[in-house]
């Protein structure tokens, strides 16, 4: 691991450990001292938090579990996700360049205008979608999921060049234009991220070969942000620099080989909300070297 990571672990844990109390609880009952973390391989020294775990210590220090290391009152906005868990979105200009990588990947930028069919309301996807694609200088149009005929005319009423929501949605928009007897050409969406679920081969291939798409699809969670994205060439996703990530057994919370399946574990570089070892509950490998 680079020494710029290890800094940056060392830096959070003495941070975190300071102004979350969450934090201060997890390393004391884990008999650690913010000293003792010294670089990424001494993080297996704490323990997975899990989200049933984030739940339960949400209800016994409401409302952020004392993982908030800022003034609630200086929070833009806060979501929510099932348990509930109240999600602080505090400014994090660090997260919101990393995430711009994805849309940049794709091309997004001035002249763009942009379907993001991502709901507004409760979780973060729709406003984080938004905010990545106006610092691209895109122009978004706020659609929210559903109403297809509707996204379909004014698709082709503004010539929207641009798509963002889960693929499935796209693959609904194009076959219900297919059935409106409109042509490839009629469809003006050339530029497209997708998140919330997988995002297979066969949807790619309609995408990019029949419809001469540029796509990528991007991992995040309501918790932690965006996580990493696809590119052309590469097996997997690229993470993004915001946060570090481990892949361990689900049962131990111990590292597990490159290449070998386990849970997807995020340690957010996000010194308003510090999550550490968040356990996501997904399941993912790190390519193998």
């Amino acid at each position: 691991m680079t020494t710029a990571v290890n800094n940056r672990i060392r830096e959070l844990i003495a941070h975190a450990y300071r102004a979350a109390p969450a934090i201060t609880r997890i390393l004391d009952a884990a008999g650690v001292h913010p000293s003792d973390i010294q670089s990424a391989d001494d993080l297996v020294r704490l323990p997975v938090t899990s989200k049933d775990d984030l739940v339960r210590m949400h209800e016994a220090d409401p409302p952020f579990g004392g993982f908030l290391a800022v003034e609630a009152d200086t929070l833009p906005r806060i979501y929510i996700s099932p348990g509930p868990i109240f999600d602080p979105q505090p400014v994090n200009p660090d997260a919101t360049e990393g995430a711009l990588a994805a849309f940049r990947s794709v091309g997004f930028g001035r002249g763009d205008r942009v379907l993001n069919t991502f709901t507004y309301h409760l979780v973060p996807a729709g406003m984080l979608v938004d905010e990545a694609l106006r610092l691209c200088e895109a122009t978004v149009i706020p659609s929210g999921p559903g109403n297809t005929d509707l996204q379909i005319q004014v698709m082709r009423a503004l010539k929207v060049s641009g798509f963002v929501g889960q693929p499935s949605y796209l693959m609904t928009i194009l076959d219900r234009c297919e059935e409106m007897g409109l042509t490839k050409d009629d469809v003006t969406i050339k530029k497209a991220l997708f998140s919330a679920e997988p995002y297979t081969p066969a949807q790619q291939a309609r995408f990019e070969g029949d419809y001469g798409m540029r796509t990528t699809s991007a991992y995040a969670t309501a918790d932690v942000g965006f996580i990493g994205f696809t590119r052309p060439g590469v097996q997997g996703f690229c993470i993004l620099d915001s946060l570090y990530l481990e892949i361990v057994d689900p049962k131990t919370g111990e590292l597990v080989p490159p290449g070998e399946p386990g849970e997807i574990v995020v340690t957010s570089f996000n010194t308003s909300y510090p999550l550490i070892r968040f356990g996501t509950g997904d399941l993912g490998a790190l390519a193998a070297q």
